[in-house]
């Protein structure tokens, strides 16, 4: 295994020369690496919802931090998706971001339950594939979808629909995790990114529970507490899926995904899988608590070459 610091060096490498033009924004860069680590001192309030910390090498940045980090390192042409930025939050678990929840309406599941719903994935999967070859074209890297690490799971006991993907950038593996909280209003979706390149099934299943552990809905507004009269949203369980996973549900998937990737592209930003590819090895020139960094360090050396996955 590549040591903790130095894994993802190609794939930065390559997107650093994409994106030259973003790397000669000197002063953007300065702010950057001034982003102050914050360690937590109590449950951090979200916007529709908490996330609380036991691991005291876990810390944050401030909003203002995370979106210069996602608008310079990342390409992002806007912040208005991004709620929370978290590190080490969970064991295994280098970053999870939170993002703003969603509110188009209380999702009900039932879609989840129909004969048609594994076909309904092997869509989505199909257009998410074919939006990351595109994504390649455009950045003159090849970028190919691997296949699913955990087939999209919908936990009704927990109210959480969840998957992770492998994918690889110019050959090097990246692995997504997505998940969505669902709450009275709609969801709230975070993306955790592993400090392994291997993560089993277990332990990437362990890493979303463990999350999950440490959110906390605002008074009222949990899944439990839907009442006759809110507003429902007319997209079921799989439509959430896919909007998690970047594409648009239905016979127009894949046109509605390339526009997307165009349409940011135009700044720079890498979309679907990779945006946070930046975040695994950097940490803006303050450096995290000591302790956190040797942490995961130990952790990496403890695992030795990476098992085969079963």
């Amino acid at each position: 295994m590549m040591p903790f610091f130095r894994r993802s060096r190609r794939a930065i490498a390559a997107v650093f020369f994409a994106f030259s033009a973003l790397i000669s924004a000197c002063t953007a860069h300065a702010q950057a690496d001034q982003a102050e680590p914050l360690s937590f001192s109590g449950p951090l309030s979200m916007a529709r919802g908490s996330i609380s910390a036991d691991n005291p090498n876990s810390f944050y940045v401030s909003k203002t931090d995370a979106c210069t980090i996602a608008k310079v390192d990342w390409g992002w042409a806007s912040c208005d998706g991004m709620d929370t930025l978290t590190f080490f939050l969970v064991p295994g678990a280098d970053v999870v971001l939170f993002e703003q929840p969603n509110s188009d309406g209380y999702v009900t599941m039932d879609d989840w339950q129909s004969s048609d719903k594994d076909e309904a994935i092997r869509t989505i999967e199909t257009d998410l594939a074919a939006g990351l070859r595109a994504q390649g074209e455009q950045l003159g890297v090849p970028v190919a979808f691997k296949g699913w690490l955990v087939y999209p799971t919908l936990d009704t006991a927990k109210n959480v629909l969840y998957y992770a993907t492998e994918s690889t950038w110019d050959g090097e593996t990246n692995i997504n995790i997505k998940a969505s909280v669902f709450d009275r209003q709609g969801y709230v979706a975070f993306t955790i990114v592993t400090i392994s390149n291997n993560p089993t099934e277990a332990e990437i299943r362990g890493m979303v529970d463990a999350t999950l552990a440490h959110y906390q809905s605002q008074p009222g507004q949990d899944y439990g507490s839907y009442v006759a009269g809110d507003a429902v949203s007319a997209t079921g369980a799989l439509g959430v899926l896919a909007a998690l996973v970047g594409v648009k549900f239905g016979k127009a998937a894949l046109g509605g995904l390339i526009a997307v990737i165009l349409l940011f592209m135009k700044k720079g930003a890498v979309v679907l899988v990779l945006p946070l590819i930046w975040a695994k090895n950097k940490f803006f020139g303050k450096k995290p608590p000591a302790a956190a960094v040797q942490d995961a360090r130990s952790a990496n050396s403890a695992e030795g070459d990476d098992p085969p996955r079963s």
